[in-house]
């Protein structure tokens, strides 16, 4: 029947056009401090306030903030925590938001580890509230 062959022609076309769904296709936002690199080592407890305020503001996880103000984490600690992957208890953060930084720094530390996963994000300016340090 010239129907059903056409028919299974245009399907077969239309499946070869399909391209398969890439993971490596989709970059991830890459969220650095204000005139910071990859290099976390580097980074200050204000840089890493920064940092975490570009995927967490500071208004909606006051109380995150202030315990991150409190345990003084810069970027050497930063690092420790993405590599011993120790318990959200440890911090009293919340499960959910230490996830978050870690699939962050995670990023981050790929990306000075030279894979290409991201894309820079220039930070939004802190809340109105200014730095806790």
């Amino acid at each position: 029947m010239p129907g059903s062959e056409r028919g299974s022609s245009l399907e077969a076309r239309a499946g070869s056009m399909e391209k398969p769904f890439d993971a490596d296709m989709v970059k991830r936002p890459l969220y650095l401090p204000p005139g910071r690199d990859t290099d976390m080592r580097k980074w200050s407890k204000q840089d890493v306030y920064r940092w975490l305020s570009c995927f967490l503001k500071p208004a909606n996880y006051q109380d995150f903030f202030v315990t991150v103000r409190k345990l003084e984490i810069d970027g050497d600690v930063l690092l420790t925590i993405l590599e011993r992957r120790p318990s959200h208890l440890t911090f009293g953060i919340p499960e959910g938001v230490f996830e978050m930084i870690i699939k962050n720094a995670d990023s981050v530390q790929r990306k000075h580890n030279g894979e290409d996963i991201g894309i820079y994000i220039k930070p939004e300016p802190l809340d109105d509230d200014g730095p806790y340090f």
